[in-house]
């Protein structure tokens, strides 16, 4: 193994070039590449530590840096002897007016880049959230560049739930019966106003099976007023590894609104997932299970299109 190395995985990643605002779904997309690099280098430090990089990295063996202070960085650098520096960002050289105050830990993150000598400095190849290729192919290239030539992409899942939250899942299924068809629904994302109650409450009125809803403990207000109605919904708190539980059962489908919830359930199963997303094209920010489709899908079409 080569070296040890520090990898920079900020929120909102595409800041540069005015891509949305991605805590959690930036971390589902840096995955693959962090994964990478501790297979690649002997030791791997990640900064910045929040709940989304602790939670979505859990399972993978590196270091977190816990300082926001970029001397405290530099201090952490130099005791653990980090030769190597990997950006999974874009290079915040343009940043749009109205996105300065999104772009703080991309900011921050670069200036700790600097410290490196620039040959030292790998950074991703264009990173249009707007583009043809998946965001998270670009970043992962960046540290292993010898899989776009051999084109050995990782399949998925990226991201799995623990051993306990996988038992608790299939407990929670067999509760209701075999018989039943299960959806994992995603109806929230950061844009509150993207969520569509009339869809949502047809498609709980149509299905004749059971809708999962996990949701964080914040969204819980947002879950009781959208299907408080509907018994054949169970809304329920759950943690990024409970998510996936839920969404790696077999036998189920998953639909969802873009935002970080509907990736951390795509980049749990192999099966396919129903996505609605409001920016298009959406081959950027797609994750390969995904199927996706415009804001105006008919509750009849988007049953009929789920995998």
């Amino acid at each position: 193994m080569n070296g040890k190395v520090l990898v920079l995985c900020p929120p909102n990643m595409t800041v540069s070039y005015d891509g949305p605002n991605g805590q959690l779904g930036d971390r589902i997309h840096q995955g693959p590449a962090v994964r990478a690099a501790t297979k690649i280098y002997s030791k791997v430090l990640v900064w910045p530590h929040d709940n989304f990089t602790s939670g979505i990295f859990r399972s993978l063996k590196l270091k977190f840096i816990m300082s926001n202070d970029i001397d405290a960085v530099r201090q952490e650098v130099s005791a653990n002897s980090i030769d190597r520096c990997i950006c999974l960002f874009s290079e915040p050289i343009n940043i749009p007016e109205n996105r300065k105050n999104d772009a703080k830990k991309v900011e921050m993150a670069y200036e700790i880049s600097r410290l490196f000598p620039r040959n030292n400095v790998s950074f991703p190849e264009d990173l249009n959230p707007r583009g043809q290729a998946p965001l998270w192919k670009k970043l992962l290239a960046s540290v292993d560049v010898e899989l776009q030539n051999t084109l050995r992409w990782p399949a998925l899942p990226f991201f799995k739930p623990t051993e306990e939250d996988k038992q608790w899942a299939q407990e929670m299924k067999s509760e209701i019966g075999k018989d039943k068809p299960v959806i994992i629904a995603s109806p929230f994302s950061g844009k509150p106003d993207e969520t569509k109650p009339d869809f949502w409450k047809g498609i709980a009125a149509k299905i004749n099976g059971v809708i999962f809803l996990p949701v964080h403990s914040l969204d819980m207000p947002r879950a009781q007023n959208l299907f408080g109605e509907f018994d054949n919904v169970k809304i329920i708190e759950a943690d990024f590894s409970r998510q996936a539980a839920l969404a790696s059962l077999p036998g189920t489908h998953v639909i969802g609104i873009d935002g970080g919830p509907m990736n951390v359930l795509a980049a749990s199963r192999k099966e396919g997932v129903l996505a609605i997303y409001s920016n298009w094209p959406a081959s950027a920010w797609a994750l390969p299970n995904v199927t996706p489709r415009t804001p105006d899908i008919s509750v009849k079409d988007a049953l009929q299109a789920m995998p």
